[in-house]
């Protein structure tokens, strides 16, 4: 179980829809974000009203909740094993192994940056830049 915390955190999972929900606590039902909790009993999420603020606190670690948490399960990732031709906006995973042989065994990898503008940006681009070296983006 995981909890989540904060308005637009809860409001995302919520909307996604890619995990399961054992409850939404919430500190102080009558002044919160009503849009969420409305949300919540829409999907079927038990709301658990808490008396006190600690629990929330020791839930989230002690970061910025807005008297939420949502306890939900662990959301599973795909693992990506391959990375095949772009075809329009169909990728290929079938020539991955030929291009493998031409990259001395390597799959080649790219990051694109787009629309990098101004000082603060640059500065940025320049740490993305080191850290996909590091990764050994092409």
């Amino acid at each position: 179980m995981e909890h989540l915390y904060g308005s637009n955190v809860v409001k995302a999972a919520i909307r996604a829809r890619k995990r399961t929900f054992e409850s939404l606590l919430v500190y102080g039902i009558q002044g919160k974000d009503l849009e969420t909790v409305k949300l919540a009993r829409k999907a079927n999420v038990r709301i658990e009203e808490v008396s006190q603020k600690g629990i929330l606190n020791n839930l989230s670690g002690n970061r910025p909740h807005n008297g939420l948490v949502l306890k939900a399960s662990m959301l599973t990732y795909s693992r990506v094993r391959n990375l095949g031709r772009v075809q329009g906006e169909d990728y290929s995973l079938e020539d991955t192994q030929e291009r493998a042989l031409k990259t001395k065994g390597r799959y080649p990898l790219w990051l694109y940056l787009d629309e990098v503008t101004g000082r603060i940006q640059f500065h940025l681009n320049l740490l993305i830049s080191r850290s996909s070296e590091f990764w050994c983006f092409d």
